[in-house]
C-alpha cells in the first residue's frame, strides 16, 4: 500500500514526509522546493520515494508553515536545513534541491557535509549571474512595471514568452495546466466541482462549487439570462485584506434561480474589474 503523506507543522521549520513502517531504519530523503515552491511541490515524489525511505520535504524558513529567520542568507538558510536533519536522528541525508532549493542544497554540502550522504541537483546554479546575466538587469526587468502602477496580469504573458520562447502558446501551456489541476484535484467532467474563469484581462481561476441547485427545465421561448454579482468584505479583524463572494444566477421569464456561490479570500484588488471580467466570461 503506498504511504500517504502527512503534514507536520513544528517549529523552526515545518515539513511533509512520507514513509513506511514508520521511518525505522530508512534513510532519509530531504527535499528542498525551489523560490515559487512549497512541501506541497514534491506530492509525486513523496509517495513513489517512501517506498524504500525516509521522505521529507521542507517548507524554506519564510515559506508555507515555517516562519521566517531574522537574517536570510544561504548559509543561514542550509544552517536550517542541518538542524532539522540533526532533530530527525536519521544521518545522513540523500539531498535534493530544485532551482534555489538547489542553490540552498550546494551550501549544506559545503558548510555541513556530515549531513549530506548524497547529492542532486536539478535545474540550479552555484550562483546567480553564471550565465552572463546582470542581476540589476535581471531585477529592474521584473520589478519595472509594478513600479510603472501594472498590476501582474498586464505583463504576465511578456513574462512567460521571455522563459518560455516567442512561439510558445500561451493559451494552450494554461489550458494544460488547469487540466492537470483538475486531475489532482480528484475533478470529473461529468460532475464537475469547480469552475474556470476565462476573463479577458489574464485572470485564471479555479473555483469550488460550494453551493447547486437543480433548474426548471427551460421552456420553449422563455428568455434565458446569466448573471454573476459579486459582494466584497473586509476580513474579520483587518482593514485591507478582503474576500469577494461570487454568485452566478440564471433568469428565466423573471424568476432568478442561484445555480451556486463560492467565496475567494483576499483576491480582488479592483472589484469593478473583477467584476467585469467575470461578467465577460460566462
Amino acid at each position: 500500500m503506498p504511504a500517504i503523506p502527512f503534514d507536520v507543522d513544528a517549529l523552526p521549520v515545518a515539513w511533509r514526509e512520507a514513509t513506511q513502517d514508520g521511518g525505522a531504519n530508512r534513510s532519509v530523503v530531504l527535499l528542498l522546493h525551489g523560490l515559487g515552491g512549497s512541501r506541497l511541490s514534491w506530492e509525486p515524489q513523496l509517495s513513489v520515494l517512501a517506498a524504500d525511505h525516509r521522505v521529507i520535504a521542507w517548507d524554506v524558513p519564510g515559506y508555507g508553515q515555517s516562519p521566517p529567520l531574522e537574517t536570510v542568507t544561504f548559509a543561514a538558510l542550509a544552517a536550517a536545513a542541518a538542524d532539522l536533519l540533526g532533530r530527525l536522528g536519521s544521518g545522513p541525508a540523500h539531498v535534493v534541491g530544485i532551482s534555489f532549493g538547489g542553490m540552498i542544497a550546494q551550501y549544506l554540502a559545503a558548510l555541513h557535509p556530515h549531513t549530506v550522504r548524497s547529492l542532486t541537483l536539478l535545474a540550479t546554479s552555484p550562483a546567480f549571474g553564471l550565465d552572463g546575466t546582470d542581476p540589476v538587469d535581471w531585477q529592474r526587468a521584473r520589478l519595472g512595471p509594478l513600479d510603472q502602477g501594472q498590476q501582474p496580469a498586464d505583463f504576465a504573458q511578456a513574462v512567460l514568452r521571455s522563459l518560455a520562447g516567442a512561439d510558445v502558446d500561451v493559451e494552450q501551456g494554461l489550458n494544460h495546466c488547469i487540466k492537470e489541476i483538475r486531475a489532482a484535484l480528484g475533478d470529473r467532467s461529468e460532475a464537475p466541482r469547480y469552475i474556470q474563469t476565462l476573463p479577458r484581462r489574464g485572470y485564471r481561476t479555479l473555483v469550488e462549487v460550494h453551493r447547486v441547485r437543480e433548474s426548471a427545465p427551460v421552456e420553449s421561448g422563455s428568455p434565458e439570462n446569466l448573471t454573476v454579482t459579486l459582494q466584497e468584505s473586509a476580513r474579520e479583524g483587518t482593514s485591507c485584506a478582503r474576500a469577494v463572494r461570487i454568485t452566478i444566477s440564471v433568469s428565466r421569464a423573471g424568476e432568478t434561480a442561484p445555480l451556486w456561490s463560492t467565496a475567494l479570500e483576499g483576491f480582488a484588488h479592483d472589484l469593478e474589474t473583477l467584476e467585469r471580467d467575470f461578467q465577460s466570461a460566462f
